[in-house]
Formats: C-alpha cells, sequence, structure tokens
C-alpha cells in the first residue's frame, strides 16, 4: 500500500465517524438488540405457561386413563362373574330339560 491509499482510507474512515454514521447505526443497533431481549423474554415466559399447561393437562389425561383403566377391570371382572353364572345355570337348565324329556316321555307310554 502506498501512501495515499493509507491517507484516502484514513479521510474515509474520519468523515464516516465524524458524520456520525457509525454512531447512529450503534444506536440502532442497541434499539434492535433491546427489542429481540424483550421479545426473547415474552415467548419464554409464554413457553414457561404452555409448559405448565401442558403439564396440568398431561396429569388431567394420564389421571383419566387410569381411572377408565381401572372400570374396564371391574367391567371385565363382572363379566366373568356373570359367564361363570351363566355356565352354572345351563348346567341347572339342561338337567330340568332332561327330567322333563323323561316325564314326557314316561307319560306318553
Amino acid at each position: 500500500m502506498n501512501v495515499s491509499t493509507v491517507i484516502s482510507i484514513c479521510i474515509s474512515v474520519m468523515s464516516f465517524l465524524i458524520g456520525g454514521g457509525a454512531v447512529w447505526k450503534l444506536i440502532d443497533l442497541g434499539r434492535f438488540m433491546g427489542r429481540i431481549e424483550q421479545r426473547l423474554d415474552t415467548l419464554t415466559s409464554r413457553a414457561a405457561e404452555d409448559r405448565k399447561h401442558d403439564a396440568e393437562k398431561f396429569d388431567t389425561l394420564y389421571n383419566t386413563r387410569n381411572d377408565q383403566d381401572r372400570r374396564l377391570v371391574k367391567v371385565e371382572t363382572q363379566l366373568e362373574l356373570i359367564s361363570d353364572a351363566m355356565r352354572e345355570l345351563r348346567g341347572v337348565v339342561d338337567k330340568i330339560d332332561h327330567k322333563l324329556d323323561g316325564i314326557i316321555q314316561g307319560g306318553s307310554a
């Protein structure tokens, strides 16, 4: 680099700094960063609220599902008891039917 190039670069930098371009850019950059920080804080608080709401909703759904599972086990047990009772009744009905057939056949002869 020769001396004239260095001088022209220095003059360009000084005119930029003196003209306030750099100062205004720094001020704008500060404002921009302030808005970004404010938006980040807002989004962070919203995310925390959403996580809290989702956790509560999950707890509610989980408890509801567990309650439904317990009810299903009870219903299944009751159905098994009813099925066993029906099998016993079927045996009794078959015996009564057999006796009635014997009575009917004996009365016909």
